[in-house]
């Protein structure tokens, strides 16, 4: 994937550093679950390319580079909206706007796109289980439907820490990896 820009300019819901415009090479894990098929494969990864179905009128190939390579990718209610509206008319920019961005939402949002293509292309017999959204080799967030969010990444000390999000409450809590595994 190419460099993705974001936008986390809401006051309240990031911290400052994260205020200003900036991008990731990003990457994305799937886990599949389902029956095997007549080949005991679960998933045929190369079948992306053969596929039937798509994921909103595109290829899913093509809809992930239209989603992520080289786009600059803000919220709805974003603040700049329309300044970003302007440099995507000026052809400064690829924008992407979706409900919410930052690692978590992008999990989110990959798996629900991936999921119903997934189910559709398999006739049901495969479903999309979690999605990992890894903006750098530092951080990542995860998504998996009934389970919520969950996220890694390392403090100014380098230590790996957890967070696990309660979606009833919206709080997420960050527990120090060395504090699980005892």
């Amino acid at each position: 994937m190419g460099t993705q820009l974001a936008l986390d300019s809401g006051e309240l819901r990031v911290p400052i550093v994260s205020s200003y415009l900036h991008g990731y090479a990003v990457s994305f894990r799937v886990w599949f679950e389902g029956d095997l098929d007549h080949r005991n494969w679960v998933f045929d990864f190369g079948g992306m390319k053969r596929a039937k179905g798509t994921i909103d009128g595109m290829d899913p190939k093509a809809w992930m580079d239209y989603m992520f390579d080289h786009t600059t990718v803000v919220a709805e209610d974003d603040p700049y909206l329309e300044n970003f509206k302007e440099m995507w008319k000026d052809g400064i920019i690829q924008l992407r706007i979706l409900p919410a961005v930052g690692a978590e939402q992008f999990a989110k949002y990959i798996y629900e796109k991936l999921n119903a293509f997934v189910k559709e292309e398999t006739n049901g017999r495969v479903t999309v289980l979690r999605v990992e959204f890894m903006e750098n080799n530092k951080n990542s967030a995860s998504y998996c439907e009934g389970y919520g969010f969950n996220a890694i990444t390392k403090d100014n000390k380098n230590n790996i820490l957890l967070g696990f999000h309660n979606l009833q409450d919206g709080i997420t809590e960050w527990i120090p990896y060395n504090q699980i595994i005892k």
